[in-house]
């Protein structure tokens, strides 16, 4: 899996867990402090998000960063689930 592969499934991810929680696309971006179009990008994986808007979405939508990493593996710059 390539860096673009691992984009759309932390975007998948991110769009599964807002959804889950009935939060809206603009609820999300305004309490991490984005706009709705970043966040848009980043969910459908077309932009990757920095680790610190990463960190910040984890924490509003309650998801465990380190549970998320050991889904992933990399091995010679290919990302494995």
């Amino acid at each position: 899996m390539n860096s673009k592969e691992l984009e759309k499934y932390f975007g998948k991810l991110i769009l599964d867990k807002r959804k889950e929680k009935n939060i809206t696309q603009e609820q999300l971006a305004e309490l991490v402090g984005i706009s709705v179009t970043y966040l848009r990008s980043i969910e459908y994986g077309k932009y990757s998000a920095t680790w610190k808007i990463w960190l910040k979405i984890c924490k509003v939508l309650h998801l465990d960063i380190n549970e998320i990493m050991n889904e992933v593996q990399i091995d010679n710059d290919y990302i494995h689930f």
